[in-house]
């Protein structure tokens, strides 16, 4: 008989797999007396997250699969209200929609992203178009269009909240516009300069499509995340933690 490989399951089955075997190995040592609970509960915490990391999962779950019983632990003992879980879901959901879809948690560009670009742009003729391809809350666009108003910038965001945001941060930039919708939706052909900060999971998809819909001469940029089997033309160190770089491509 043939078992799939736990590693080639959707993600949310991954991370209720990983939770379940945690919180098994929980009842069990439990079972077995071992004591304060506290260790228990930090036990339980730790092998689901190296259980979520085993099956592959992406690094900003890590976090939530270790926090995830704490947090359940904290909830029963405030008794926290019924109605309340709704409502804490319906905002996770605003704001993730796009990291559970998608596989592209809420990254947002630091201040030294957004000087890089601004010298990227400057060294363009005038009039650039410029798309953020999952634009967060809006802060990098709104500043660039603030920088550059003889430029078009447009952003496309998928989770309704960081939309809302991003709207209202723009409202009065007549060259920034905000659209919902996912980037598998927005033509990328009008645009010379095209940025993600987006995750590992969609860059090999996003490659093709940048190839086949943008113009020669264009650039494509990612903000840390690489195309597999293509090296970018030019990388810029952005300093700081963990090492950030801007990959550039020349179309």
């Amino acid at each position: 008989m043939f078992y799939p490989s736990p590693r080639r399951l959707p993600v949310w089955a991954r991370a209720s797999l990983a939770q379940g075997l945690a919180i098994g190995g929980g009842v069990w040592l439990a079972a077995l007396g071992l004591s304060p609970p506290l260790l228990v509960l930090f036990l339980v915490s730790l092998t689901a997250a190296l259980c979520g990391q085993w099956l592959r999962l992406e690094p900003w779950w890590l976090p939530i699969q270790f926090f995830f019983a704490p947090a359940l632990v904290v909830a029963l003992h405030w008794k926290f209200p019924a109605g309340g879980y709704l409502v804490l879901f319906g905002l996770l959901w605003l704001v993730f929609r796009g990291a559970i879809r998608e596989r592209v948690p809420l990254y947002l560009s630091n201040q030294n992203a957004l000087e890089a670009l601004d010298e990227l742009i400057a060294g363009q003729p005038p009039g650039i178009f410029f798309a953020d391809l999952g634009c967060g809350t809006g802060g990098l666009l709104s500043t660039l269009a603030q920088r550059h108003p003889a430029g078009y910038f447009m952003g496309i965001e998928s989770a309704p909240l960081s939309y809302g945001l991003a709207r209202f941060r723009t409202r009065h930039l007549a060259n920034c516009h905000i659209r919902f919708g996912t980037l598998w939706q927005q033509p990328l052909a009008p645009y010379r300069m095209v940025y993600a900060f987006l995750s590992p999971a969609p860059m090999a998809a996003l490659w093709v499509k940048a190839q086949a819909e943008m113009s020669p001469g264009s650039l494509f940029i990612s903000n840390s995340f690489s195309i597999p089997g293509a090296p970018p033309h030019r990388v810029i160190e952005l300093g700081g933690r963990h090492n950030p770089s801007l990959l550039i491509w020349w179309l």
